[in-house]
């Protein structure tokens, strides 16, 4: 049947003129949200971002790729430091105030990618991860000397690596011991990071100094324990979710064991892509207490945007114009409780910042939803705006609209072809050209 040609002053709508409204209509409340932020306090108060103030800015070497930074244990005034790359991976002592590499091992082997490292000090070994080979090379921790009857092996991918001390595991004890059912989990901790270490190191396992444990992360939003000696996994932290829109935070890197000066103790992790720092509460970790793993975070968007110069004296940026030129390497001050030690890949210094302790910070600044997939990405703090809603809410309200257009459409479509029963259709009116009428009346 053909369809009539509807009369212009009694022209209805089509369907899709609605839906293109109702779309608008979506499009613009989302414009609405994102010009006009709501306060953070409003719906999340645990967004806060620690406040930090540079000390102190030093050389770094521009083609080192750093996947591990740490303090040297027998020396306070250089690091120890994990290159990455294949064919390139290697580990090296460098002197803090100057960047000079003072030694460094031998490139890894051709498939070996390196990645976090740390040290287990109850026979003076280095460990440096790999980030697909299964095994964490050994090195001797004083001449750097590849040890690799000493090699421990694991399964999955390693990032990050950190160690804790049996006197770091003491700011844990009191807090084990008020929560009964935390205790239980203490105890056997204990037990198993112990089995089998003393027997084999002596007089020293158990030091203050000593190696306790080893934390180590792999891309996830998961920490594991592992053995001191084995590698063994003994546990793992709950994984880390996000503190307002309870999303796990995967891609955690680089890892550091930090004495807080509230006292507490931390584990600060990079997270991968982007110029954070999440600071965990490591003693709830160790606890299983989920609620209270992230403590607070760090962000640091405003280190290596000014220039340095290369052993020839030519001026480059501190951080490159290269998408794998990201924050990486932490590494904690111990004779300075505030003052850590931060870089990049491939930047040109290490900046020593002091970060005072946890109390009244700044909101963190979100631009964007924060997507799991990029945990990161899209919260970069510019100093205009202010958290916006939580991506949840933008969905609901965006479905409902869909739901309202298809309705309003439905009942357009049945009213406009409704009958009732019996009721015969009126034949489609026709439009009669009068022209030849008038011109022959005319006439």
């Amino acid at each position: 049947m053909a369809r009539s040609t509807a009369r212009v002053g009694n022209r209805c709508h089509p369907p899709f003129l609605l839906l293109l409204a109702q779309a608008l209509g979506c499009l613009l409340s989302l414009i609405s949200l994102q010009h006009h932020p709501v306060q953070a306090s409003a719906w999340c108060t645990a967004l806060v971002s620690a406040h930090h103030d540079v000390l102190a800015a030093y050389p770094h070497a521009h083609d080192a790729f750093t996947q591990g930074l740490r303090i040297d244990p027998h020396n306070a005034s250089r690091f120890v430091e994990s290159i990455g790359l294949r064919r390139h991976s290697a580990v090296r002592r460098v002197e803090i105030a100057t960047g000079r590499v003072l030694q460094q091992t031998a490139s890894t082997p051709t498939e070996l990618f390196g990645e976090g490292v740390a040290y287990r000090a109850a026979d003076d070994v280095l460990l440096q991860l790999t980030w697909t080979g299964g095994v964490a090379l050994a090195y001797d921790g004083t001449t750097l000397r590849r040890l690799p009857e000493k090699d421990l092996r694991y399964a999955g991918h390693g990032w990050g690596l950190a160690d804790v001390t049996w006197g770091q595991l003491g700011a844990c004890v009191a807090e084990a011991a008020a929560r009964a059912p935390a205790r239980r989990r203490w105890k056997q901790l204990l037990r198993a990071a112990s089995e089998g270490a003393c027997g084999r190191y002596g007089a020293a396992c158990g030091a203050d100094n000593d190696t306790a444990l080893f934390l180590m992360s792999n891309g996830s939003a998961t920490i594991t324990v592992r053995h001191p000696r084995t590698f063994e996994v003994l546990q793992a932290f709950p994984p880390l979710r996000h503190a307002c829109f309870r999303q796990n935070m995967a891609l955690l890197n680089e890892l550091e064991v930090v004495h807080a000066p509230d006292d507490a103790l931390e584990l600060w992790t990079n997270v991968w892509l982007s110029d954070h720092i999440v600071m965990l509460d490591l003693c709830a970790g160790l606890l299983g207490d989920a609620d209270r793993l992230w403590r607070r975070y760090l962000q640091l968007h405003d280190l290596g945007m000014e220039t340095s110069t290369t052993a020839s004296g030519e001026p480059v940026p501190v951080r490159p114009a290269n998408p794998d030129a990201v924050l990486n390497g932490i590494a904690w001050h111990p004779a300075h409780p505030q003052h850590v030690y931060v870089t990049g890949k491939l930047w040109g210094r290490v900046y020593r910042l002091q970060v005072p302790p946890a109390g009244p910070e700044m909101p963190l600044v979100a631009e964007e939803p924060l997507l799991p997939q990029r945990p990161w990405h899209a919260w970069e703090s510019r100093g205009a705006a202010v958290p916006t809603r939580p991506p949840a809410l933008l969905l609901v309200v965006m479905g409902l609209a869909a739901m309202g257009a298809l309705g309003v459409t439905v009942v357009w479509l049945v009213a406009r072809n409704y009958r009732p029963s019996g009721a015969v259709r009126a034949a489609p009116r026709r439009e009669v050209d009068a022209s030849p009428i008038l011109d022959a009346k005319n006439n």
